[in-house]
């Protein structure tokens, strides 16, 4: 029996049940009220079943605090600012003296000459030295430089960075530091200086570049500059890369004319398994046109698990596909690398009678079968290995296509191997 304004008095009101689908309200503080106003319109509309709302993620305060430092404080120190950031990018590319100073080098003219280009200012020698590096490193080895990496917009010093950045790790793949022109004892210029190196020592290393271009490059044929070329843009645009040359890299949209493609032209005959069909295309469900008996010989040139016929029309598959038996032979040149002479036997065995020899030093012509080589143009059987040591007594010295040579068999023939002095 309290008085009315005693504390039976204060008694809670009954809660009423929120409907179906709703969260009953809840009693908070002003402050938190006041927060629920930060929120957007639309996200009240998203969240007109659910209560409470969640506060943002940021407060207003937080947020126009947190752009201050952003905010320029004038139109005028905003362009500074920018005009600033470019003139640091832009170092040692935009120099109008360099820009227009003239270059005037015999290493220069044999780089526009050789690789089509037109390198006449300081500025362009600058600003595509990996790219002109880059080139004649394409050049030997033909498989090593990914011209999708490299960033032609000579304009930005973060693409010129890039660049070196590629060519320092080419440079570095094929050993370049071993090359006798850039080893330590020969020479101080180092390719991880190049980048902040001075004009005449980039000239000085142009220079090396083109005294071992020469060496490895004397023997091939000369160097197509804008085929080449082509065929980097059309494979990068195959990536979805645009390739856009400087204007002083030449280069002709419209695909030059390629010369016909070298085959080696070798002379086969068909296996002793039996005839072997000619087929009018290569394909195993091509028209049969014709046969070789087996032994029969005739001219060709291989071309991958084919052999194409140079004097008629056809093909002829050179091995079985599931079990790799030969179809046809090809006769290979040998050469007799064993001092002693090297008997010739009148079968493929060991215990067969000798019949004659071949001395040190001579070539010999002949269809290898395992360990022995049937000899062309005359009776008789030799032997791979010697009899009495198993050492190598026959050397293959047949040519290879430079084009499709293996990078280790090039390395192999410019360091003199006997094995590919007759290519």
């Amino acid at each position: 029996g309290g008085s009315p304004g005693g504390v039976g008095a204060l008694q809670a009101a009954p809660v009423a049940k929120a409907p179906a689908g709703k969260r009953a309200p809840s009693i908070r503080s002003g402050a938190s009220r006041c927060s629920d106003l930060d929120d957007d319109d639309d996200e009240d509309d998203d969240i007109e079943g659910i209560w409470p709302p969640k506060p943002p993620l940021m407060r207003f305060k937080a947020r126009m605090q947190f752009t201050v430092p952003f905010r320029p404080k004038s139109e005028e120190s905003d362009m500074k600012l920018i005009s600033s950031m470019n003139r640091a990018n832009t170092e040692r590319l935009v120099s109008d003296e360099q820009a227009s100073k003239e270059l005037k080098d015999m290493t220069v003219g044999w780089i526009n000459q050789v690789f089509a280009m037109d390198i006449t200012k300081e500025f362009q020698l600058e600003v595509t030295f990996p790219i002109v590096i880059l080139t004649m490193l394409d050049a030997i080895y033909t498989r090593r430089v990914n011209w999708r990496e490299i960033d032609f917009r000579y304009q930005y010093k973060h693409a010129l960075q890039k660049n070196f950045a590629v060519l320092e790790r080419i440079w570095h793949e094929v050993n370049m530091e071993k090359a006798r022109e850039f080893r330590v004892e020969s020479t101080s210029l180092r390719m991880e200086s190049m980048f902040a190196s001075s004009l005449q020592e980039k000239l000085d290393f142009c220079r090396l570049m083109k005294r071992w271009y020469d060496v490895r490059r004397n023997h091939a044929e000369p160097y197509d500059a804008m085929l080449r070329r082509w065929d980097i843009v059309s494979q990068s645009k195959t990536w979805g890369v645009p390739v856009k040359f400087p204007p002083w890299i030449l280069f002709d949209k419209e695909e030059p004319q390629r010369k016909p493609e070298t085959t080696i032209t070798d002379m086969w005959r068909g296996g002793s398994s039996g005839p072997v069909s000619i087929l009018i295309s290569k394909g195993g469900d091509a028209q049969v046109i014709g046969a070789k008996a087996a032994g029969e010989s005739f001219e060709g040139y291989q071309d991958g698990d084919w052999v194409g016929l140079t004097k008629e029309p056809g093909f002829i598959r050179r091995v079985k596909l599931d079990t790799r038996e030969k179809f046809v032979e090809k006769r290979d040149k040998f050469r007799v690398v064993a001092r002693a002479p090297v008997p010739i036997c009148s079968a493929p065995s060991r215990e067969a009678p000798q019949i004659g020899q071949k001395k040190y030093g001579e070539f010999v012509f002949g269809y290898l079968d395992g360990e022995w080589v049937d000899l062309a143009g005359e009776v008789g059987y030799v032997c791979i290995l010697a009899f009495s040591t198993a050492e190598r007594a026959l050397q293959i010295c047949s040519p290879e296509d430079y084009k499709k040579m293996p990078e280790y068999k090039r390395l192999i023939w410019f360091l003199g191997s006997p094995e590919h002095q007759t290519m």
